[in-house]
């Protein structure tokens, strides 16, 4: 395959697995699902391994191939989970407080 020719095709190897980030294919997979062959893939696929974009499972003879989801991805998502989940328990003392009358109200010994 001529080398201009595989930066378009790593990428759209990379765009087939981010737009089905829970796709597990075999080599073969991949090549059907682009319209391309195994062979020129091959080179394309383990790159994508080695820059930590896809994960390799299974044995070397016959591997499956998955999306490997970015750390940053990830970590944000927790984030955005544990902002959610404070703005809930905000909205929900400030339900109290103004049920109270917009008092505090001390508990009764």
């Amino acid at each position: 395959m001529v080398k201009k020719e595989l930066l378009p095709l790593q990428l759209e190897c990379t765009m087939l697995f981010q737009t089905n980030p829970t796709m597990v294919e075999t080599l073969a997979g991949i090549g059907v699902r682009l319209g391309r062959k195994t062979e020129d893939l091959q080179s394309i696929v383990e790159a994508l391994v080695q820059q930590g974009i896809l994960q390799k499972l299974g044995d070397e003879a016959s591997p499956l191939f998955c999306y490997k989801e970015p750390v940053v991805t990830t970590t944000l998502y927790k984030l955005k989970n544990l902002v959610l989940e404070w703005l809930r328990f905000y909205e929900f003392k400030q339900r109290i407080y103004v049920s109270r009358g917009g008092k505090e109200q001390k508990k009764q010994l």
